[in-house]
């Protein structure tokens, strides 16, 4: 059986490539912050970045006809850890997704210094 066509980049991937860009360069501003807040909300961003490129790329190999245990293995679940986790989820084109995240991580953040929490 041949292997999966592998999908092209597109315009579209141009966002989750500059975002990842950006999350890296976010790790130097981590080690400046002064408080634990402060990192912890710098880490929620990354971690929301990557999670989208995650997402992106697995529905490229989707698209390519890449199973779940390839997909799975690669992130270092089962096949069916990876289906439960991520079937049904699809990553969006813009970067309002991020955006979204990132405003709703810095307003919890805001709510728990307002309280002492």
């Amino acid at each position: 059986m041949a292997p999966p066509q592998e999908r092209a980049l597109d315009s579209q991937d141009d966002f989750a490539d500059k975002l990842m860009h950006v999350a890296v360069r976010r790790i130097s501003e981590e080690r400046k912050a002064t408080s634990h807040i402060e990192r912890l909300s710098l880490a929620g961003e990354l971690r929301t970045a990557a999670e989208l490129r995650v997402l992106k790329e697995i529905a490229r190999c989707r698209d390519s006809g890449v199973s779940w245990a390839d997909i799975g293995a690669a992130l270092g679940v089962s096949g069916q850890a990876a289906h439960r986790r991520y079937s049904g989820r699809s990553a969006p084109l813009d970067g309002d997704y991020l955006l979204d995240q990132v405003i709703a991580q810095r307003s919890e953040d805001e709510r728990k210094r307002g309280h002492g929490l």
